[in-house]
């Protein structure tokens, strides 16, 4: 089982996001992050765990870089998912 582990809010500036985390009985889990508006994807990983947790690092780059390349000033809601 998989299940998210970073404390989220409904609002975040970018400057804020933390990277994501999860704790899993998993080898590898699949991790799509969606901005639900347009349903674009901004990432589409798998990762590997280690000591039963695995970590999407640098989610505030992920989320400014996909702001700026769309000439966005704000950006929600995200969708984050994730497969064993």
């Amino acid at each position: 089982m998989t299940s998210l582990t970073t404390q989220t809010r409904a609002f975040f500036f970018s400057s804020e996001l933390p990277d994501l985390a999860w704790s899993t009985d998993q080898q590898e889990v699949h991790v799509r992050l969606y901005y639900q508006h347009t349903g674009n994807m901004l990432a589409d990983v798998t990762l590997t765990a280690s000591g039963g947790r695995v970590t999407l690092y640098e989610t505030r780059e992920i989320v400014e870089r996909y702001m700026r390349t769309h000439a966005l000033a704000r950006l929600y809601p995200l969708q984050v998912m994730h497969e064993e």
